[in-house]
């Protein structure tokens, strides 16, 4: 068994039965920005779990998250990695000069909540675990 433990980004969250359970995810917990994952094992063959999550709070310059596996029964045996979002909003994307500052240029923003999907792939960290 291993423990996939994946922080958020800053203003995103997961919908509570958005990750199914399956021959290899066993379980899914969610707290405080962080989802656990429990694998059945992990090994040489790849898989990906979809985590999809829901941009509920515009943050600017958000900073790297990180996904990390451990070997449930030997916690020694562990892999971390960050991934951040493609999409980064800067100040002028949230305040849209709505203050009068001026240094911002007005565009059409979508709304507020728009889904933002992450291809967690366990193949890296499977590479990783081998490694240790």
């Amino acid at each position: 068994m291993a423990l996939m433990a994946v922080d958020l980004l800053s203003g995103f969250t997961v919908p509570s039965d958005a990750i199914p359970l399956s021959d290899s995810v066993k379980k899914v917990e969610q707290e405080h920005g962080r989802l656990n994952l429990y694998l059945d094992s992990v090994n040489d063959t790849q898989f990906c779990v979809d985590i999809p999550s829901v941009r509920k709070f515009k943050v600017s310059n958000t900073q790297d998250a990180s996904v990390s596996i451990v070997d449930y029964y030997e916690p020694r045996r562990q892999a971390v990695r960050s991934y951040n979002s493609k999409v980064k909003l800067d100040y002028c994307d949230i305040c849209g000069d709505s203050e009068g500052c001026g240094h911002c240029v007005k565009t059409s923003s979508g709304p507020g909540h728009f889904p933002a999907f992450f291809l967690l792939s366990a193949t890296l960290l499977c590479s990783l675990h081998h490694g240790l």
